[in-house]
């Protein structure tokens, strides 16, 4: 990701006995023994900044944390620090995640949020991305167990809603777009009309801002 050499950073989520943790390509690297109890991971975002060592982050769903560590860009995770719901500022404000899915970094200087899929909670969290503390939520109103998401470089928000079937966008408050989201279960797929979606869950946005 934007010559961070060879080295790609993935998650074993469904082998937690074997694996519970995050390697590089290289097998070098691995997350899971820098935390002694370390959960199932799921999600996995990197700060886009050149900021050496690089900002990671990373949900585990069967602990309902984040993890944040810092990585060399090369083999080298070190400062593992956790986020759950013994923190101070998610006990003010009755933070808790349930099963959070997807992860992804606004590392805007004038943002640095870091949004997370709450999916069992149907809900999306937001927390500054240096303290861990809470910022934001878009609540359960129109959101169904969501799973990944990204985000592009204006701040705008794209969520897999895989309970509706659809893909949302929300702008940086947390608003949603007009004419989102798109998806329907059943049409046909039909050229020009809506996406025809079934529980989405994987999502990423091209160069030319593609879904």
């Amino acid at each position: 990701k934007k010559g961070r050499e060879d080295y790609i950073l993935f998650t074993n989520p469904d082998k937690p006995s074997l694996w519970n943790d995050i390697k590089t390509a290289s097998y070098s690297a691995v997350i899971g023994t820098l935390i002694a109890d370390s959960g199932s991971v799921r999600g996995i975002t990197v700060s886009n900044n050149y900021d050496t060592p690089y900002r990671c982050y990373a949900t585990e769903t069967m602990k309902d944390r984040i993890i944040k560590f810092d990585w060399n860009g090369v083999t080298t995770c070190t400062s593992a620090v956790i986020y759950d719901s013994t923190h101070l500022d998610w006990i003010d404000n009755e933070i808790e995640l349930y099963d959070p899915k997807g992860i992804a970094i606004d590392d805007n200087p004038s943002r640095n949020k870091l949004w997370v899929s709450d999916s069992l909670n149907n809900r999306i969290v937001a927390f500054d991305a240096t303290t861990g503390s809470y910022v934001q939520m878009i609540s359960a109103l129109n959101v169904a167990d969501p799973q990944d998401l990204v985000v592009n470089s204006n701040g705008d928000l794209f969520v897999s809603d895989k309970g509706n079937n659809r893909i949302r966008k929300y702008d940086i408050n947390g608003n949603e777009y007009a004419g989102w989201p798109v998806g329907e279960f059943g049409n046909g797929g039909a050229l020009g009309g809506a996406p025809d979606l079934k529980a989405p869950t994987g999502i990423a946005l091209d160069s030319q801002g593609n879904i």
